[in-house]
């Protein structure tokens, strides 16, 4: 699966790959190794700044919600998702 990790600190976005479950339950579902500079060694520094704001799907992967992607974070910052235009997705065709 490939994502799009959005800083909601600086507005800054880049593009990361990993597992469904990665994102939902294991290393990459909280802030530690969603920064890209990431220097936060063995600590959780928790939900409050990374977010997944779309995410591109392989045949293997589990489809999701990209609120599942982010759970645990708060839900303000939840509501930023609808509001980011996606580099990922194509446009619907006219």
């Amino acid at each position: 699966m490939k994502v799009i990790i959005l800083d909601t600190k600086t507005g800054k976005t880049h593009e990361d790959n990993g597992s469904v479950w990665e994102y939902r339950e294991g290393d990459w579902s909280c802030d530690c190794n969603r920064d890209p500079e990431s220097v936060y060694g063995s600590f959780c520094v928790g939900e409050t700044r990374f977010l997944v704001v779309d995410a591109e799907f392989e045949d293997e992967d589990e489809v999701c919600q990209l609120e599942d992607l982010n759970e645990g974070y708060p839900e303000e910052m939840l509501n930023l998702i609808k509001y980011y235009r996606s580099p990922i997705r194509k446009p619907p065709a006219k």
